[in-house]
């Protein structure tokens, strides 16, 4: 799509930045917010003088279809904002940090048989506004609420963490799942966890934390559970289940690791009423997987 548009004679489009010859890119919010524009372009018909970032899409029929109808009925300007709420957020961010007035989308059809552009006007407000959003998600302390609660919803049936959200699964056991992380604010997208350092790579974020203790509303929309204690010093938390019954989560005797809780969620927790579990879990074994317990064999069968 690049190459077409440099045919068109009087455009000019950089794809690449002269300042650090790789993409262009923009950071913000100590490094944790970051994107890349396919390019910047000038000498467009519409506005020959006019800044634009570009961005080039490449659709499926159906959505390429929508975006020639919502041009043709709401405007070139309004087509983008009703047509994709994601690329219009990044192309009003975009425009934002490389302080363009203009954004210039480019879509086509799969193989580039069809083509459609439109063009959407700066707004430094609705910027600003999603820059804040941005912010609070990345310094919030627990996750964000999805965006439905109805399991059967479209958007969350294909879903990856369908699972985590509505079907009680912890996610997986992590630093970034770590209540003693911390997104910092300086450097370059530095994570620190209170108990390993100030500075986790990459591999260290995606490996276990051998201290780790779920971010307490992780635990408590899985297991539909509050949290009731918690001790630093000792490094677990305690949750209450609807019934009555606490159950911690930490390394110390008595408590669930968190690999436990992944394992087994609720069925964990009962199966280590049982006495047998409960004398093997006080020797130093730990439950890796768990299920609903079997029923009582009331007439004496072999199970």
């Amino acid at each position: 799509m690049a190459e077409r548009l440099r045919l068109v004679p009087g455009v000019q489009l950089r794809t690449i930045d002269p300042r650090t010859g790789q993409q262009f890119g923009f950071s913000d919010i100590g490094g944790h917010f970051k994107g890349h524009a396919d390019g910047l372009i000038t000498g467009l018909k519409q506005a020959p003088t006019a800044l634009h970032v570009w961005e080039g899409k490449a659709v499926n029929e159906k959505k390429f279809a929508k975006l020639v109808q919502l041009k043709a009925e709401a405007g070139e300007k309004n087509a983008l904002r009703l047509w994709d709420p994601i690329y219009y957020a990044q192309a009003i961010l975009y425009m934002a940090y490389a302080e363009a007035p203009r954004h210039y989308l480019t879509a086509c059809t799969p193989g580039g048989r069809d083509m459609v552009s439109v063009r959407t006007d700066t707004d430094l407000d609705e910027a600003r506004r999603l820059r804040a959003k941005a912010e609070r998600i990345i310094t919030s302390v627990k996750p964000p609420a999805g965006v439905s609660t109805d399991p059967g919803w479209y958007e969350c049936k294909w879903c990856p963490f369908h699972a985590i959200c509505h079907g009680g699964q912890l996610p997986a056991v992590n630093h970034r799942t770590s209540v003693h992380v911390t997104p910092e604010l300086d450097g370059d997208g530095r994570w620190s966890c209170a108990k390993c350092g100030p500075v986790l790579t990459r591999q260290q974020q995606a490996a276990p934390c051998p201290h780790h203790l779920y971010i307490p509303a992780l635990v408590t929309h899985a297991l539909g559970c509050e949290q009731v204690d918690a001790s630093e010093a000792e490094n677990w938390i305690e949750y209450r289940l609807p019934d009555g019954r606490t159950f911690r989560n930490g390394s110390k005797p008595g408590c669930f690791t968190s690999e436990e809780l992944r394992a087994g969620g609720l069925h964990a927790i009962d199966l280590a009423a049982d006495p047998l579990v409960a004398s093997l879990r006080a020797e130093g074994a730990r439950i890796t997987q768990a299920g609903p317990l079997a029923p009582p064999n009331l007439f004496g069968e072999a199970a």
